[in-house]
């Protein structure tokens, strides 16, 4: 057998083992390898784009707090407690002290005092917070609605302003209000707000002399009332 028959059955060998010995390294590549992964990377956020404030509501869910309010009658202070009760409602329960005089009371040297009036309402409400999946938590506007006793004290402006409550005179009425309102920040801890209410407070009979000849019987008004509370 001369060389050139030779050359020609090892290169025959070789195209016919080929494909085997390719195939058979094709196949044992994704055990070795541990098979193909892909490389696209997912991102996916780790808190959702808009806090919905739910967590911190059920983390702190009491508040005290102090208020101050403005209205047609003067202006006042007090302290109120909440609590989120679910779904959205906070209930809430507080005490205001305020003044009132008559629509027309200047406090002019010609005007006859006749008594100093004083506002107490002590009222049961609730909040219902709007839009609280299209909002973000640094804004949270709500709903708001209550009622309770108010309790109307008056003394007689002819004494001393502290000796006057010796003789002072409490009369308690029913009161309520209904209004709007929003709170603001992403602190947790802490609680800052306003909001615009109404009162219903209807005085009965002739009503209380506040100057010569003018007499209130009612205590009505638009009140505008910041608040700010500590949450725990």
């Amino acid at each position: 057998m001369n060389s050139k028959s030779v050359f020609f059955i090892f290169a025959l060998a070789v195209l016919t083992l080929l494909p085997r010995f390719a195939s058979a390294q094709s196949s044992s590549t994704p055990a070795e390898t541990g098979g193909t992964t892909d490389s696209a990377i997912i991102f996916q956020s780790p808190r959702p784009l808009i806090d919905k404030g739910e967590a911190s509501d059920v983390t702190y869910p009491n508040t005290w707090g102090i208020s101050a309010f403005f209205s047609d009658y003067g202006f006042g202070g007090g302290g109120y407690y909440s609590r989120y009760i679910g779904a959205n409602i906070t209930g809430m329960v507080s005490l205001d002290l305020g003044t009132a005089k008559g629509p027309k009371e200047f406090g002019l040297e010609t005007e006859i005092k006749i008594n100093r009036i004083f506002v107490v309402p002590v009222i049961f409400s609730a909040q219902y917070r709007l839009l609280r999946d299209m909002l973000s938590d640094n804004f949270r506007p709500y709903v708001t609605a209550g009622a309770g006793p108010v309790f109307i004290v008056t003394t007689p402006a002819y004494k001393e302003f502290f000796s006057a409550f010796g003789s002072a005179s409490v009369k308690p009425v029913p009161g309520g209000f209904v209004g709007v309102g929003a709170n603001f920040g992403l602190d947790k801890k802490s609680t800052f707000g306003a909001n615009l209410r109404y009162y219903v407070i209807p005085y009965p009979g002739q009503g209380i002399e506040s100057t010569a000849g003018v007499f209130l019987n009612n205590f009505n008004g638009l009140f505008l009332t910041v608040n700010y509370g500590f949450n725990f």
